[in-house]
């Protein structure tokens, strides 16, 4: 896994990272029920393997962070068993990124 520290460089990648930690941290929608009336069976797919990646790595405080129609954006805290940091990851339709959690 390649971690993304948004505090000691500034580029495009890590002001990107932390606005999405931002978003992270002012969302209160931990479920699609909270989000979406109906779920298609692939939403509800997407989530559970988010979820499943949460549970693999130990993680905790799943929170969905971005939704439109179409698609949605997901993010959990998770804590790095090589060095104690409080990493945080983050689950697009198209790719898992993860970084330093800065709060």
């Amino acid at each position: 896994m390649r971690y993304y520290n948004v505090n000691n460089v500034y580029d495009e990648q890590n002001k990107t990272a932390k606005a999405v930690i931002d978003r992270y941290n002012n969302s209160i929608d931990r479920s699609l029920w909270q989000v979406y009336g109906s779920c298609s069976p692939y939403k509800v797919q997407a989530f559970d393997d988010c979820e499943q990646l949460m549970y693999k790595l130990d993680g905790f405080d799943l929170r969905i962070i971005a939704h439109n129609c179409m698609q949605f954006s997901c993010g959990f805290l998770f804590v790095d068993p090589n060095t104690g940091v409080v990493r945080f990851c983050y689950c697009t339709r198209d790719y898992t990124r993860f970084c330093d959690y800065v709060c």
